[in-house]
């Protein structure tokens, strides 16, 4: 995926998760959470730290980590 495509992509994303400036996903939206998680990920250039991953996405570290851990479990994303 190129860059633009990739921002455009980011941008859908964050439009449906309601996540303006300072906004928090929706408690609710397990999908739009992991999402944004990936997001996060894709946008660093090196591995971020689980509580800057967490800070980001404005949801608690055992909730990123389980989301985290569901992510790892179908293959997309992996640990260093």
């Amino acid at each position: 995926m190129d860059k633009k495509a990739a921002a455009e992509t980011r941008a859908r994303i964050s439009a449906a998760a309601g996540a303006e400036a300072g906004a928090a996903v929706p408690a609710g939206s397990a999908i739009l959470r992991a999402f944004r998680i990936l997001e996060v990920l894709g946008d660093s250039d090196e591995s971020p730290q689980l509580a800057a991953i967490a800070q980001a996405v404005r949801l608690p570290k055992p909730t990123v980590l389980r989301i985290l851990a569901t992510l790892e479990h179908a293959g997309l994303v992996c640990r260093e």
